[in-house]
């Protein structure tokens, strides 16, 4: 229980702070990391294979924004490895689905209602707090 409110309130931190900013600060991603860390720690549930593979996909995505050029942002990455500490790979993945649906939406209706360009960048981490919320809800 108490890891599932400090996910939420770190990832809503961190969607905040994208929806202003359209940066994440890596400092608040590396508290946000300490605290699920030491959280897993006293669950005896941090060195799990379940923890190293849910961290998989945001490793990918990291070297991703490498190759890309900051296509998707180090920021995000780093937020989805943070992630892999707090979640099992199934429910990472959920998420990611969730999100990746929920910004393919939005990105269609910023192109067809608001005219926005198709290079218009949106900030990533507020959809993976309400893909978060949608897990939560099934």
């Amino acid at each position: 229980m108490i890891k599932n409110i400090l996910f939420a309130i770190g990832l809503g931190i961190l969607g905040g702070e994208d929806l202003r900013t359209k940066k994440i600060s890596m400092i608040t991603v590396g508290i946000w990391a300490v605290i699920g860390t030491i959280v897993q720690l006293l669950n005896g549930d941090l060195m799990c294979a379940n923890r190293l593979i849910a961290m998989v996909p945001g490793v990918f995505l990291y070297f991703f924004a490498k190759i890309s050029g900051e296509k998707v942002g180090y920021g995000d990455a780093c937020t989805i490895i943070v992630m892999g500490i707090y979640m099992d790979i199934n429910e990472l993945l959920i998420v990611g689905m969730f999100s990746i649906t929920i910004s393919g939406v939005v990105a269609l209706l910023l192109i067809a209602i608001w005219k926005k360009k198709r290079d218009y960048e949106i900030p990533f981490i507020p959809f993976l707090f309400a893909g978060y919320l949608m897990e939560r809800l099934m």
